[in-house]
């Protein structure tokens, strides 16, 4: 009744809203997400807010990014950012993010010839996804990546090699056309398939986004249609050292024990390892009692 007699305060607006977006995310999800395995995994891009932009904004997301209302796609330019939603209410497990979009490092003809040059470097525009101190990520694919063969430039697009005619888009319209266009084998749309895993704990909190920490004069990254796919429980737990499927103090204990002695029984190194840096030490023992007070 806290509502009905404005009882609130400004410094519960924040929780407010987070506890609003965990209804919402929760209300997403499917109801055969029980059945889902690694190799028949259910989608579940209901979870996310807004995924697609289907009504000329990002609302759902953190990071502003600019909505074309038309080709209903979102963009950052010539700039260093960080767009992400943090999703909760999620059942513990493995999760797989997919994003179609590309990065442009530079003008097209630069971001072709750096392409070619080394196709590992200036890939500055990375899909992300954390669960608490852990985070995956993998690169955008670049625009030079998936160039198209023209014999002659239509309206939006450019060279990104003329003496190869090779055409990449230049705007949002025509970047979402190429989202819309098939490969040349028919089997996946252009700039599709950039995916990241994840696997949530217990306490159902997953942050999804894009991130570029690099600038390059006139680069450009653009994006749509995220998705996310649920491939059920995952034989890591975070934070269950022992591996009896939950965590606890008694997972403390373990860890401690492992970094004291170099091992433990019943000892399960994939979830002491909190961080996922290869070892287990103090700062993954103080992330289980993190977890282990955000949990109660």
């Amino acid at each position: 009744n806290g509502i009905a007699n404005h009882s609130y305060a400004n410094s519960d607006v924040e929780g407010l809203i987070q506890d609003i977006n965990t209804m919402i995310h929760r209300l997403g999800i499917p109801q055969n997400m029980g059945e889902a395995t690694a190799s028949n995994p259910v989608e579940c891009t209901t979870i996310i807010i807004n995924p697609a932009y289907d009504n000329a904004n990002d609302n759902g997301w953190n990071g502003n990014a600019a909505i074309n209302g038309t080709s209903l796609n979102a963009e950052k330019f010539n700039t260093t950012f960080n767009y992400f939603q943090d999703l909760s209410g999620l059942p513990a497990g493995k999760y797989r993010v997919v994003l179609q979009g590309f990065y442009r490092a530079g003008l097209a003809d630069n971001d072709y010839n750096t392409y070619v040059d080394d196709p590992t470097a200036n890939n500055n525009a990375v899909l992300y996804a954390t669960v608490g101190e852990k985070t995956t990520s993998s690169s955008l694919k670049r625009l030079a990546s998936e160039a198209q063969t023209m014999e002659s430039l239509t309206n939006g697009w450019v060279w990104a090699s003329e003496a190869n005619q090779l055409a990449v888009p230049n705007s949002m319209a025509t970047a979402g056309d190429a989202f819309n266009t098939y490969n040349a084998d028919n089997t996946a749309r252009l700039y599709a398939g950039n995916t990241v895993e994840a696997v949530v704990g217990n306490d159902g909190k997953l942050t999804i986004g894009l991130r570029k920490d690099v600038q390059i004069d006139n680069d450009w990254t653009i994006w749509d249609n995220w998705q996310l796919f649920y491939l059920g429980k995952s034989d890591v737990l975070p934070g269950d050292a022992n591996g009896d499927g939950q965590v606890t103090i008694t997972d403390v204990t373990t860890a401690v024990g492992y970094m004291l002695e170099g091992s433990a029984v019943h000892f399960y190194f994939n979830n002491a390892d909190m961080n996922g840096d290869g070892e287990v030490n103090i700062t993954d023992v103080t992330l289980i009692v993190d977890l282990i007070l955000r949990n109660n």
